[in-house]
């Protein structure tokens, strides 16, 4: 399997996409994005898996070299799209230190999902089972 080339983050400009405004309660905020920090992109998938619960991505990604990112860290990537190499497009990219839980109770998490065109922000829903080979856990480099 190829390296999956780094993105360099610029400065931060605090949460844009939040998620309170649509009643939900923030449980885990993620960290701040510090600097310029340069993001790493790592599938989870163990030999002979096609796909795995979200539990067991967060237990994994924690597992994984360098820091956990967060919902900031995806909305600065955002900002600049522009900057996000082709070969990331086919992977949904996720940050596990956001966390979220929606009106009713199921925890969610940020991720970004090339689509329509470009990027956008999304959230998906940790206790789902369809975790697969195209999600890619985001780390801050060490």
């Amino acid at each position: 399997m190829s390296a999956l080339p780094r993105v360099t983050l610029k400065p931060p400009t605090g949460f844009v996409h939040d998620q309170r405004s649509q009643g939900w309660e923030l449980l885990e905020e993620g960290p701040q994005v510090e600097g310029e920090p340069t993001l790493d992109f790592f599938g989870f998938l163990r030999e002979g898996e096609e796909y795995i619960n979200g539990e067991t991505v967060l237990a994994r990604a924690s597992e994984m070299d360098g820091t956990e990112s967060g919902q900031h860290h995806l909305e600065r990537l955002l900002a600049q799209a522009k900057d996000i190499p082709v070969e990331l497009r086919p992977f949904y990219l996720v940050a596990t230190g956001t966390k979220w839980r929606r009106p009713g109770g199921s925890v969610y998490v940020p991720y970004l999902d090339f689509g329509g065109g470009g990027w956008v922000l999304r959230f998906g829903r940790v206790g789902h089972d369809g975790w697969y080979g195209l999600v890619r856990v985001v780390r801050l480099r060490k």
